[in-house]
């Protein structure tokens, strides 16, 4: 300890962090598994970027979860590599024995990205036939709820429709409101 004047200084060594090193071993807790999961994922798309922008260079990186879901990430575009590489794949080389390496190395992985593009598709489909769905069920027998009979509705369809309406007026009022200042704010002009 040196004294300054008034001022006491301590000299603490300086010691560097360190770095604490993580087991790495299959997670057994499913909570742990997930956040770890999606942490990780995001730690090497970040890497991905990284590496695309500091070497000027096109990456892509496909995750698949535990639960089936698929993850991508890519430079400009993971698609657009992907392209890139199952056509160069597919394309002769000038060494035979290249281009069959290449190729063999490839099919799992061509394989792979169609099964997801299916699974996506299948998934797009889903998703538009659940859309059409909850429209079809918002329909009555003679359009939708708003073209319902009061007299069918019970008390809480009837309490829900009012306060619909009600916002629906309300809306109105204000739109009005916003387009009559607009067109006296246009006569002035």
């Amino acid at each position: 300890m040196e004294s300054k004047g008034n001022k006491l200084i301590t000299q603490v060594p300086n010691r560097q962090r360190m770095k604490r090193k993580t087991e790495i071993k299959r997670l057994e807790s499913k909570s742990k598994l997930q956040v770890t999961f999606s942490k990780r994922k995001l730690g090497l798309f970040r890497k991905a970027a990284e590496l695309s922008l500091l070497c000027d260079s096109q990456t892509a990186v496909v995750v698949f979860s535990q639960n089936g879901k698929i993850f991508s990430s890519g430079h400009p575009d993971p698609d657009s590599v992907f392209s890139r590489y199952l056509s160069r794949a597919s394309s002769p080389s000038s060494d035979p024995s290249e281009a069959e390496s290449t190729t063999a190395a490839a099919a799992p992985v061509i394989r792979q990205y169609e099964e997801a593009m299916k699974e996506l598709e299948e998934e797009k489909e889903k998703t538009l036939d659940a859309m059409v769905d909850v429209l079809a069920s918002a329909a009555c027998g003679n359009g939708f709820w708003w073209n319902r009979s009061v007299e069918e509705m019970d008390l809480e369809d009837a309490l829900e429709f009012k306060k619909c309406a009600q916002e629906l007026r309300r809306n109105l009022l204000a739109e009005t409101e916003k387009k009559k200042k607009a067109a006296a704010a246009g006569d002035h002009d």
